[in-house]
């Protein structure tokens, strides 16, 4: 696959469908909280708009025509003022919201006009990472000048155990006197060699041909995009990402984000 020129132009793919059950339906949404100021969604998408490269950005909400009317209602204003659009995601998987926001994407007028010089590459961000330091994008950017596929991951510093889900405690063994004891999680089966693993994290980049071809095959279940990309055949080369550069799953991982927010990119 031929390099596209030095100046990469960029578009931006921002997933903000999701449901958020981990989150915890009492805490609200995720992409709601605050963070120093602004949604965590904002922030997300702040952290992409502050590259020049990004010539265009698509924030794909919800599915549900309701949830949409609302999303747009509460963010289409500072969307536009960071030179983002909305469109709807998918209903119930991630790879059916980048689907949907790459066929946006495609249909935008810029994109057939020579004289807007559509982009070459996409870059593909949860909405609920916030943190993402500014020296990540660039990095990502950069390799997208000699690479078609670029991910940001740190090694993985933890001991790894594969378990199976342990047995529950039969009645006539649990302890009455500890009502509030919890069951145990899991058995462990043995350690697994960390060596070579790596934590990947969003964004993500890939050049526009290529992405479109991972999101042409008839099977798209996955957990990120760069394993479609890998389903071709095709390489994935890895950028040093960065540990604060965490995805906003439970209600401690805000704590941590807005702990962590002040010395990002200072």
């Amino acid at each position: 696959m031929q390099d596209p020129a030095p100046s990469v132009r960029v578009a931006a793919i921002i997933c903000a469908a999701g449901s958020g059950t981990r989150f915890g339906g009492s805490q609200g949404s995720k992409l709601d909280a605050d963070l120093h100021g602004q949604p965590v969604l904002i922030r997300s998408v702040e952290a992409i708009a502050r590259q020049p490269q990004i010539t265009k950005i698509v924030v794909a909400g919800p599915a549900d025509p309701e949830l949409l009317a609302r999303f747009r209602s509460t963010y289409e204003g500072q969307l536009e003022s960071l030179r983002a659009e909305i469109c709807p995601g998918g209903a119930l998987e991630r790879y059916e919201t980048v689907k949907a926001a790459l066929d946006h994407l495609l249909q935008s007028p810029a994109q057939h006009a020579p004289a807007e010089n559509p982009a070459q590459a996409v870059l593909v961000h949860d909405a609920a990472r916030p943190c993402t330091p500014d020296r990540v994008v660039r990095a990502i950017l950069d390799a997208l000048t000699h690479h078609a596929a670029v991910v940001p991951a740190v090694p993985v510093a933890d001991t790894l155990k594969r378990a199976r889900p342990a047995k529950p405690t039969p009645p006539a063994q649990a302890n009455p006197s500890s009502p509030g004891e919890r069951e145990p999680l899991a058995t462990i089966e043995h350690t697994v060699d960390r060596r070579g693993l790596y934590a990947c994290q969003t964004p993500q980049g890939f050049h526009l041909d290529l992405l479109r071809r991972a999101y042409a095959q008839n099977d798209l279940a996955s957990t990120d995009d760069a394993q479609l990309v890998e389903r071709l055949g095709e390489p994935v080369t890895l950028v040093e990402g960065d540990p604060r550069n965490i995805k906003i799953t439970r209600p401690q991982d805000l704590d941590l984000a807005r702990a962590l927010w002040p010395g990002l990119n200072g």
